[in-house]
């Protein structure tokens, strides 16, 4: 089997040449006509929020995450989702030697959080938490050229860390690649 990288599918991933590509996903924001019920990535922390307390504080105004779901064509039910919020960061909470110049009052930076992220049990392996990561990362490209707000920050359990930043690692790189990629045909 080749571990040879070729070019980085619509989520932005890099994909092997005999690798499916992933499934082609909708992303909507919440609402009240999703199928909540019918989601569960096998965190029970996870499951908990999304079911209980994601359009509470989807819906509230100012505070609160934003909430995206993300569905296979033409199915109610989500795939997975993903919540965003605007938050404060702590200076103190960033090693003082790897501390960007920052944009902050009184010791306070903006940050975009990536407070949850998660995929539904029976459609994991599948690349669309990939999928889903790019499109967290298009929404802090889109704030951040508005905003100038640069800094994203996430929330993860400790057992979701490690997946978590393999998938952020990859995706990174997708982007690079996908950079270049479009680079070159423009320069052609």
């Amino acid at each position: 089997m080749s571990t040879e990288l070729t070019q980085p599918t619509s989520s932005g991933a890099l994909q092997k040449p005999d690798d499916p590509a992933p499934p082609e996903l909708e992303f909507k924001r919440l609402s009240e006509h999703c199928r909540r019920d019918a989601f569960s990535c096998g965190d029970r922390e996870i499951d908990r929020w999304f079911r209980k307390d994601a359009l509470k504080a989807h819906s509230r105004m100012g505070a609160g995450f934003r909430v995206v779901t993300a569905h296979l064509v033409g199915d109610p039910r989500p795939a997975g989702f993903y919540a965003l919020c605007m938050y404060l960061e702590n200076e103190n909470n960033l090693e003082k030697s790897g501390r960007p110049k920052l944009f902050s009052r009184s010791g306070f930076f903006p940050t975009l959080r990536l407070g949850y992220l998660a995929v539904n049990r029976s459609m994991q392996r599948q690349k669309i938490g990939t999928t889903i990561m790019g499109a967290v990362l298009d929404d802090f490209y889109q704030i951040a050229v508005r905003t100038g707000v640069y800094a994203l920050t996430l929330t993860a359990s400790m057992g979701m860390r490690n997946a978590f930043i393999s998938v952020l690692a990859l995706s990174l790189m997708a982007l690079q690649v996908s950079s270049r990629a479009c680079c070159s045909r423009r320069n052609q």
